[in-house]
């Protein structure tokens, strides 16, 4: 099958798409196959560049101070630093001290740590759950139009649902 896609992509003169594979399916409806376009992602922005207005609250300057100062040396403590910066900053914004822009700035900054988090971690090998955790937090997640009407002869043949979730590790 992935033999013939790539033929046909060649032969239309057309990029190969990415294929992802449900092993669940291919055992109890072997004899079927969902081709779906993917709409969009999740978590497919966090390095847009943030550009600050120099009036903005303690919190997210401190964030914003963190993602400057990462760095493999210190990555562990920013990570937890930024774990403690935005629980603050869900305060402030649950007393309406922040407002929603101001929250969104917090959160862009927070995962972009996070992002820079990883790759140290992953460039010094660090297997901690706390990476492990985030690193599948910030996997990208592909949001699909999946037919419904595609997969009812399984749940009404078979009782079972097939979920799939596409996943693609940073």
């Amino acid at each position: 099958m992935v033999y013939s896609l790539k033929d046909v992509c060649d032969e239309e003169n057309v990029t190969h798409p990415i294929i992802l594979s449900e092993s669940g399916r291919a055992i109890s409806a072997y004899h079927s196959v969902l081709v779906i376009n993917i709409k969009g992602n999740k978590n497919g922005d966090l390095n847009k560049p943030i550009e600050l207005r120099g009036n903005e609250p303690h919190i997210i300057n401190e964030l914003n101070d963190g993602l400057k100062e990462i760095n493999i040396k210190n990555y562990e403590e920013y990570y937890h630093d930024a774990l403690q910066h935005r629980e603050e900053l869900l305060s402030l914004f649950n007393l309406g001290e922040l407002e929603l822009d101001e929250k969104s700035v917090g959160e862009m900054l927070f995962w972009q740590i996070c992002e820079k988090a990883i790759g140290y971690a992953k460039e010094t090998q660090n297997k901690s759950d706390d990476f492990d955790d985030l690193n599948k937090l910030l996997s990208k997640k592909y949001i699909g139009n999946f037919s419904v009407f595609q997969s009812v002869p399984d749940f009404w043949a078979i009782k079972q649902l097939f979920r799939l979730c596409c996943q693609q590790e940073q």
